[in-house]
Order: C-alpha cells, then structure tokens, then sequence
C-alpha cells in the first residue's frame, strides 16, 4: 500500500548548505540534507476516486535557516505523470496562511512539517472566455485520471520560498494503478462536477442533496469517499463546538452517530489514518465526545490528532480540553 512511498522515502535531499541570499546559513559539520516524503492512502483506484496524501519536509541533516511555518507545510505543489509520460502540473493549492511569510527561524536536525489533503479534479484546459467564469471553471475541471493505467505522482516544495533555494525540492515517487471505472461512477461525478471542488470538498448547498447520491453509491467504491465528505462538511458547517441541545432531532441524532461510526472505521485502517481522512475523522471524534461531556475520551482523540497532524487548525484541542478538566476537578475539589 503505502509501502512504496515509505521504500522511495529516501529521496533526495538538499546535500549542499542553504544560502538566503548571503553567507551559507547551514551551521555544524554536516551539510544541511532536506528530505521530501510523499505518501498516498492507497496504491490502487478506480476512476473517479479522490486521492488522498500526505507531505512532510525534515531536515535529516545539520540546523538550517530559513522562512519555516511552525508546523504546516504550505509552497508545495503535485505532479503526475503516466508510466513513460512527463510530469504535468496538477492545479492543487493548499491553504495558506494570509499575509507575511513565516518569520525566519532556525530548523533543526530532526524537525518536520507537513499538510494533507484530498484531490479529485485537476485543471487540464484553459479557462474560455465565451463563458460565465463558474461555468468556464466546472467545463475546465477533468477527472484526475483521464484513463486507466500505472501513473506517478510526486511532491515539489518551493525551496526558494521556505530556503532561498535556486532549485525546488522534489519529493519520491509514488506509482499507483488506475483501474477502469465502476458501478456508480456516472451517478458520482455528475454530482461531483456541479458539487465538489478540485479537493474534494462538497459545496455550500450540496450536503442535502448529496444524502440522495450516497443511497445511490451505497456498496459502490464511491460511497466512503462521498460519506467522507459529507462527514467534513458537518463538522466544519453544522456540528459547531457547544453541547448538542437536548432536543436534538432524532434524524440528526443518528446522523451524528453514522459519522462516528465512519470514523471509528477510518481510524483502524492505518494507511487512512495517517492521511486528510484520519485527521478529519479525529476531529470529528473530538468534538462528538467534547459535546457528549466525555472529556477523558475526548483528550485522548485530542492527543493523537496533536501528535499525528500536528498542522490541524484544532492540534490545539487538547490543550483547551485539558485546561477544561483541571478546571472541574479544582471546582470538585473546593468547599461549597
């Protein structure tokens, strides 16, 4: 599964110290070494089903300085090619943080940062200008896989960004196979066109009617990755971080349930775990056992989505979940 990404982890590192613009900024005995790993939740699809991957940046060598994010990775990009084919841009652009570049800091031997993410639709022809932009932009979008057949992927990180660096820094290869479309892939990528971004994320208005699609894709290999999706939209649009109210809906109350189920599920496959599914599905959890007044069971999910994504927007929940239950037992504790 992932295990050619671990194998071609090797890679490539940066075997020269890293100049910002001035003196070498490397400093020890040994040359400063940048090491780039790609690795993705699987090493077979079928059409249509999103990739899922994860990136990490580590410095194997001596400390370095250089415009580092604290923890998430952000001036990356992928490419893919076929078996023979030469690598082409895939349009996938992380999140980045808004406004100054990070300040300059010293990275050292054995730091690391990373991202994760999902992709289902690459940009592969020019925008037409005929056309309404939201409608030039969907006709624009193509699967990610155009055909079945051995495809490469790889990461590239702005060296110049993070280092000053002349060169980019490329990560291994990872080679995957794509089989030929099955039952459900219509169904799935007629909504996915109209309602699901290039990372595969569901749109405003989509989550009603994508409960429909989901009956539709039920035992297809589309359905994980549509329940996923959905799952990420509740937790980012709908579950909020209060306590559920008392009178919570019975519908709802079983929807919650179904997505911690999924999650649970997500969780005991390692090679999910470790990508964009796992930390949402700890997130997830998280905040289920936080509104549940479970802290103990949440803290715990808190801690591994803090020592496995330590990117996340919500690595931090621990933290706050502690402080929360160091709060009640200084209370318990007190006189009346």
């Amino acid at each position: 599964m992932i295990g050619n990404a671990i194998r071609a982890g090797l890679l490539v590192g940066v075997m020269a110290c890293l100049c910002l613009g001035g003196p070498c900024t490397g400093f020890g005995q040994e040359p400063a070494r940048l090491e780039v790993t790609l690795s993705l939740d699987n090493d077979a699809y079928v059409m249509g089903q999103p990739v899922f991957f994860r990136i990490t940046l580590r410095n194997a060598g001596s400390a370095v300085r250089g415009h580092i994010p604290p923890q998430k990775l952000e001036r990356y990009h992928l490419e893919m090619a076929s078996t023979k084919g030469e690598y082409r841009f895939l349009d996938y652009q992380p999140v980045e943080t808004i406004g100054e570049r990070p300040r300059e800091r010293d990275f050292q031997p054995g730091d690391s940062i990373g991202d994760s993410g999902a992709i289902l639709f690459c940009q592969a022809r020019p925008l037409d200008d005929s056309r309404p932009l939201r409608e030039a932009m969907l006709a624009a979008r193509d699967y990610l896989f155009r055909e079945p057949g051995t495809y490469r992927l790889r990461a590239v990180v702005h060296g110049e960004a993070h280092f000053g660096l002349q060169k980019p820094l490329y990560s291994n290869e990872v080679h995957f196979q794509v089989r030929p479309a099955k039952q459900g892939f219509e169904e799935f990528m007629r909504f996915a066109k109209e309602s699901v971004s290039n990372e595969a994320a569901l749109a405003p208005k989509a989550y009603e009617v994508s409960e429909q699609v989901l009956r539709e894709l039920e035992g297809t290999p589309y359905q994980e990755a549509l329940e996923w999706m959905r799952m990420d939209f509740y937790l980012n649009e709908l579950m909020g971080e209060d306590r559920p109210r008392a009178d919570m809906p019975e519908g709802e109350r079983v929807q919650r349930e179904a997505y911690r189920n999924l999650a649970e599920q997500i969780l005991a496959r390692p090679s999910a775990r470790r990508m964009q599914l796992g930390a949402t599905a700890l997130v997830y959890l998280v905040l289920y056992h936080v509104q549940a007044m479970r802290l103990d069971k949440a803290l715990a999910y808190a801690e591994s989505l803090r020592a496995e994504f330590p990117w996340s927007p919500k690595s931090q929940l621990a933290t706050a979940i502690r402080r929360t239950m160091e709060k009640q037992k200084r209370k318990q504790g007190s006189p009346a």
